[in-house]
């Protein structure tokens, strides 16, 4: 589409013999935010990676505001990143630096800026972060693992870039920073910046983005918003049953799909997903069973529908 502002067609990437992509296809529209999820080590990171040329694919197209851009070097390349912004899971700070000048670091180095201004733009950045002028004086070793990661996030921002990743934003933040992250992202969003993230936070991948992708062994499987994906895979209710006897839970998994319930095992739960009031029956089932909850769907149930394994459990 014309106004696609980052476009992957076939992308793959291999390290030895794994296969981390496997046929990327993407399209993130101007001024929309994206969210990946899939478990760890499915390629998520290896994918901003591609996008930026950290990693150049084996095979593909990655295409930016039109532009092919698996083949940049030099001055072009340096031209092209200073379009992003980018916070990955480690803060990445330089540990030599005071905390102001990590994040006026691109202003100074990649924009020539004068010292001085950029100190004043750190500083305020900075402080869009919940971080006081006292914090920008001190090194990255003096901070929690919390503040460093919005140390980060001031730096990703502080060029005012058209295009900012985020990888796992808020993970080793506390509720209160968490939520303030949130409000300063969908600030951006508002302001028609294009963001693309990664999380493993259901909760936080329905506020913040407008579509969802699914990617699961290096290919996305699934897209669509986070309301659309529930009712089509999820529905309205999921009933978690938590088995007492570990041992039964296979026999038990396929007693239930032989009566034609739609069921996903994890370990020692399994899921329900009825597809019409009283269609399941725990009666049949009492005896082995340690606990029933009945709770609304959820994106995680999406994702365990899709590829069964929950969130956590990688490859």
């Amino acid at each position: 589409m014309a106004d696609d502002h980052i476009v992957l067609s076939g992308v793959r990437k291999s390290f030895g013999p794994k296969q981390v992509l496997n046929g990327i296809e993407l399209a993130v529209p101007k001024g929309h935010s994206m969210v990946v999820i899939g478990g760890s080590g499915t390629g998520k990171s290896v994918m901003l990676k591609c996008i930026l040329g950290i990693i150049r694919p084996d095979e593909g197209s990655i295409r930016v505001a039109g532009e092919e851009v698996t083949k940049l070097t030099g001055k072009a390349r340096d031209d092209y990143l200073q379009r992003f912004g980018m916070l990955f899971q480690g803060a990445a700070l330089f540990d030599s630096l005071p905390v102001w000048e990590n994040v006026a670091f691109g202003l100074i180095q990649g924009r020539r800026m004068a010292r001085a201004k950029a100190r004043d733009i750190a500083m305020e950045k900075l402080g869009q972060v919940g971080l006081g002028e006292d914090v920008g004086k001190l090194y990255p070793a003096e901070l929690s693992g919390g503040m460093q990661k919005r140390v980060g996030l001031a730096r990703a921002i502080a060029a005012e870039p058209e295009i900012i990743f985020f990888d796992e934003p808020t993970t080793g933040l506390d509720p209160q920073a968490r939520h303030l992250v949130w409000q300063k992202l969908r600030g951006l969003r508002a302001q028609g910046v294009t963001m693309l993230l990664t999380t493993h936070y259901m909760d936080e991948a329905a506020h913040l983005c407008d579509r969802i992708v699914i990617i699961d062994r290096g290919k996305i499987i699934e897209e669509g918003t986070p309301d659309g994906l529930i009712e089509k895979h999820a529905g309205k209710e999921v009933i978690e049953v938590q088995l007492g006897d570990h041992d039964a839970a296979p026999v038990i998994h396929e007693l239930l799909r032989h009566d034609g319930l739609n069921v996903e095992r994890f370990e020692d739960i399994l899921y329900v997903f009825p597809q019409r009031e009283g269609e399941f029956d725990p009666k049949r089932i009492e005896e082995h069973v340690e606990r029933i909850i009945y709770r609304r769907a959820n994106l995680e149930d999406v994702f365990l529908k899709l590829t069964g394994r929950g969130l956590a459990a990688g490859e």
